[in-house]
């Protein structure tokens, strides 16, 4: 992996991890810089440009995590029978959240989306529909 695309994604994994636990709010780009152990202070805005543009790039990353492991699912039930049983589509549709872990094996996902829900609810809701929704057209 190239040396920016390392770092993008030590900064995701790092401000996910510290959003999940000290809500969107508590958690400044300064912070994700020195979680990172960055001497550039730019170094998240270069990156992405905004806390916005963090939290972006944290769901649409986590986003094409979630449907590779459903589409995994699903291709297994498949295989194992019909697929259109209410719990195996459930399952699916949201065992991978739960499973979903950082680098560091914790399950901080479903924390950060909790924590972003509050303060950026509608502006999530814009995101999914129109960066993701996008991709299934």
């Amino acid at each position: 992996m190239p040396r920016s695309e390392t770092t993008r994604a030590t900064i995701i994994e790092a401000a996910e991890k510290l959003i999940a636990a000290d809500g969107i709010e508590g958690v400044s780009l300064r912070r994700i810089r020195m979680a990172v152990g960055s001497g550039n202070t730019t170094v998240v805005a270069y990156h992405f440009g905004s806390k916005d543009g963090l939290i972006k790039a944290i769901v649409l990353d986590r986003h094409r995590r979630l449907e590779r492991y459903r589409t995994e699912l699903l291709q297994h039930a498949d295989a194992s029978g019909p697929s259109t049983d209410i719990h195996v589509l459930l399952r699916a549709m949201w065992w991978p959240y739960f499973e979903l872990r950082n680098a560091e094996g914790y399950h901080t996902y479903a924390a950060f989306l909790a924590s972003v829900s509050k303060s950026y609810g509608h502006w999530l809701d814009q995101l999914l529909e129109h960066e993701i929704g996008r991709a299934h057209v």
